[in-house]
């Protein structure tokens, strides 16, 4: 599922958006060159703080280099003219002269060029960082419409986008001295070859901006249609086990076929337009040089006097050199409208709900409450077909074992996490002990076992605590109530064994398992635990001890699971039936049950 690009406005204090109906997005129309460079410099300063002065010192480096690369026709022109007139000593003198500029220059550019390529690197690293931050700060209903696999290829186009324009800025500034410094030096020698080659070159310059804007168009469209390949392939890839298991290969693979010729399509009229543009500019640059040299030729010829050959190849190095730069300037725009269109990928992570900056609401351990109650909670998703709550009235009692049933797609998830604090009900009322309070406090009570049991390419310590400090008790305590201790015992390294991606040497039922025990972990001093089917993929036995260990490790608090099989039902005490999302029953397992024999 690709990401539209229509996104949800930031919700209000009483409101959270829902997310986005993933709509295939709308082809946005090219933004100018002037507008891109004002983005992309932009940004490239935002993302370079800490090393800024690196950055203007590149600058005024490679600007020194370029500077004296000017002076070489100018230097070879005189050696040339004294070779032609027989003073060897003087030519001698001009090619030392030369020479040393040429070493000089590079003195400049070669330290230039390091401390260029060290802040790409550094613009990297921050913007993948603070692209994360966004997507980690958004609301879980935002990330809901959106791929895993888009926001991936988002985050690394990006970023890769920006540092590479910041690598890349002495082709920017090598265009522009080899671009000014020829044609002021052919209007110093002639002011009718500046005024040709100045009106030549912005003709040229002209076509090329006009060649450029339906190549971003054709980029934006091809990346669009690359993000919906990438999500496809993240997803065949990763899923092995159900495409193997179906037989699902060969449909898989002309799926992937399709959104691959999507691709191409945008990309192969590229081609031609590229090649066009290329065309182009090699014959009127051509042409102009020609024009230049024969322009100077003619007004500097005298009856009975030959022309200087070095002042010719002077001019013709200054006017191939300025249109060498106009082939160059074609590349460099070419490829900075593809950075700008790369970079601009993001826009929708940017635009997400949320602070990342926002410090995480952290549980309040044992927090004091005896009674929460939802009043009329509603959610509404933008998709209808996926339900939502529909004015929940719910009392949560302090110490209660809670078990929510019903069907399949009535609401017990989307419930879950409105109570975690995860989805902000668009109507209704929160009260704790009697009082109204934000529907934000429940953050600070809650922790959500969710039903995925995700594990990490890593060791089983670090898919415990994510690198974060933990006592070993605590580990041990957290491994044993998710009772994967039975599990921590065949392994060959315990807390250290590595976990292959998405923990692929593990059985289900022992991922499952160990995403309790992460669970367990992070639920520290949680008053409110919450547990969505985290025990589907367990037999009876163990599931129970699960449940009984749960309950030993949070005595005092409340504790509400979804539960399917009927045998859980008598080690909880009170019974909640969710249907269409809406509360149809609940109260004393007994009496519910009495009420509700099937």
């Amino acid at each position: 599922m690709t990401a539209p690009e229509s996104l949800p406005q930031s919700p209000s204090r009483g409101s959270q958006a829902s997310p986005a109906s993933p709509a295939s997005p709308a082809r946005p129309s090219a933004i100018g060159l002037g507008s891109a460079a004002r983005d992309l410099y932009r940004a490239l300063w935002r993302h370079a703080a800490g090393v800024r002065g690196h950055m203007l010192g590149a600058a005024g480096l490679l600007s020194g280099a370029q500077l004296l690369r000017l002076t070489m026709p100018w230097l070879a022109a005189q050696a040339i003219n004294a070779l032609q007139q027989g003073n060897m000593d003087v030519a001698g003198r001009w090619i030392v002269y030369l020479i040393g500029i040429y070493l000089l220059s590079w003195l400049l550019h070669g330290p230039g060029r390091v401390l260029e390529r060290n802040v790409g690197v550094q613009v990297r690293e921050r913007l993948a960082d603070q692209l994360y931050a966004r997507i980690a700060a958004s609301p879980l209903a935002w990330r809901d419409g959106r791929h895993s696999g888009e926001l991936q290829h988002r985050v690394v186009q990006s970023s890769r986008a920006l540092s590479d324009f910041a690598q890349n800025q002495f082709g920017y500034l090598q265009s522009a001295f080899n671009f000014v410094g020829p044609i002021v030096a052919l209007a110093l020698l002639s002011r009718t070859s500046g005024v040709i080659a100045v009106t030549g070159y912005v003709v040229i310059a002209l076509i090329i901006l006009r060649f450029d804007r339906t190549l971003m168009q054709l980029a934006r469209a091809e990346n669009d249609d690359e993000r919906r390949y990438a999500a496809a392939l993240l997803d065949f890839v990763g899923n092995a086990g159900t495409v193997i298991g179906l037989r699902l290969q060969a449909a898989s693979r002309k799926l992937l076929d399709r959104r691959m010729q999507a691709v191409m399509a945008p990309l192969r009229r590229a081609v031609m337009v590229n090649e066009g543009k290329w065309f182009t500019v090699d014959l009127l640059g051509m042409g102009l040089t020609w024009i230049l040299v024969v322009v100077y030729v003619l007004q500097a010829r005298e009856p009975g006097q030959a022309v200087l050959l070095g002042t010719v190849f002077m001019i013709y190095q200054y006017a191939q050199q300025a249109a060498t730069v106009v082939g160059a300037m074609a590349s460099n725009f070419q490829s900075f409208a593809r950075m700008h269109t790369d970079f601009g990928s993001a826009e929708p992570i940017w635009a997400a709900p949320g602070d990342p900056d926002a410090p995480v609401p952290a549980v309040v351990p044992d927090a004091p409450w005896r009674t929460l109650a939802l009043r009329g909670a509603t959610w509404r998703y933008a998709d209808d077909a996926r339900g939502g709550l529909h004015g929940v009235d719910l009392l949560l009692q302090r110490g209660a074992r809670i078990a929510l049933v019903g069907p399949s797609g009535g609401g017990k998830s989307t419930l879950l996490r409105a109570l975690a604090g995860l989805y902000r009900p668009q109507h209704g009322e929160l009260a704790r002990d009697g009082h109204l309070v934000d529907w934000s406090e429940l953050r600070t009570l809650a922790t959500l076992i969710p039903q995925e049991a995700e594990v990490f390419e890593a060791s089983v310590a670090e898919n415990l605590t994510f690198g974060e400090p933990a006592e070993r008790a605590a580990l041990e305590a957290a491994v044993h109530t998710g009772v994967f201790d039975e599990v921590l015992q065949r392994l060959p390294d315990g807390l250290d064994s590595p976990l292959s991606e998405r923990g692929a040497n593990l059985s289900g039922g022992q991922r499952q398992r160990l995403a309790l025990a992460r669970g367990a972990l992070a639920a520290r001093g949680s008053s409110l635990l919450l547990l969505d089917e985290p025990t589907s993929a367990l037999d009876p036995q163990a599931e129970g001890r699960v449940f009984d260990r749960m309950f030993a490790a949070f005595p005092t608090a409340c504790i509400v699971a979804s539960v399917h099989r009927p045998s859980l039902l008598a080690r909880f005490d009170t019974l909640v039936v969710v249907e269409a999302g809406r509360v149809v029953d609940a109260g004393p397992r007994e009496e519910v049950l009495a009420r509700r024999p099937h």
